[in-house]
């Protein structure tokens, strides 16, 4: 029975942590890639990771969204759906810089407010 209770207590804990970083909130977004803008202005945002700052924007249509990863130092990876409606991020924009509340390099730039 006790250890019945604490894989009860481990499970609702990390439930609640996981619940916890996957609650999306309303925001102000931009995702360009190539030249071609693709969200721009309400959006979901989620936090992806509570202690390095990776995150995903969904535009408010739902056709578009992105995934940032936090590598450290100024730099972070990005993915996006790139084709209307798909519901993978597979399209990499690669490596991307941080400028504020902003990340991006030559061909990509995601942004959160």
């Amino acid at each position: 029975m006790k250890n019945r209770l604490s894989l009860f207590f481990v499970a609702s804990t990390l439930s609640i942590a996981i619940g916890a970083t996957a609650q999306a909130r309303p925001a102000k977004c931009l995702l360009e890639v190539q030249g071609k803008t693709f969200i721009d202005g309400s959006c979901e945002f989620h936090t992806l990771s509570s202690n390095d700052g990776s995150f995903q924007i969904t535009g408010a249509n739902g056709m578009h969204f992105a995934y940032l990863y936090v590598e450290g130092d100024g730099k972070a990876s990005a993915y996006w759906n790139g084709e209307i409606g798909e519901n993978r991020a597979h399209d990499p924009l690669g490596t991307l810089t941080r400028d504020g509340a902003c990340w991006s390099n030559t061909t990509a730039k995601l942004c959160a407010w």
